[in-house]
């Protein structure tokens, strides 16, 4: 939600904020607060601390890896963008050897 309101003043479609707030980087949060809190404090079961955060950002992971293609192209044709078309066309560069 934090990330949807920081986007407000950025020119954005409510549906482009809503899609980089809900595939943000949270992982990176978790492990970086978890670290500084049992560097600093002491606490009982960090293991299971760890664990649970290891847990909770690898079914983040998998989660956001399953709906992040349906929901980028829901916003695209929302949007009305053509994005698929568009990539048709690509052509790749022979590597030089």
């Amino acid at each position: 939600m934090a990330c949807w309101i920081g986007l407000l003043g950025s020119g954005r479609s409510a549906e482009d904020r809503a899609v980089v707030s809900f595939f943000g980087i949270r992982g990176l949060e978790t492990i970086y607060y978890l670290a500084f809190e049992t560097g600093h404090a002491s606490f009982e079961g960090t293991e299971l601390l760890w664990s649970t955060a290891g847990l909770t950002v690898l079914i983040s992971i998998l989660l956001h890896g399953v709906t992040v293609t349906p929901a980028l192209r829901a916003l695209d044709r929302r949007m009305g963008r053509d994005m698929e078309s568009a990539q048709l066309d690509l052509t790749l560069p022979r590597p030089t050897a």
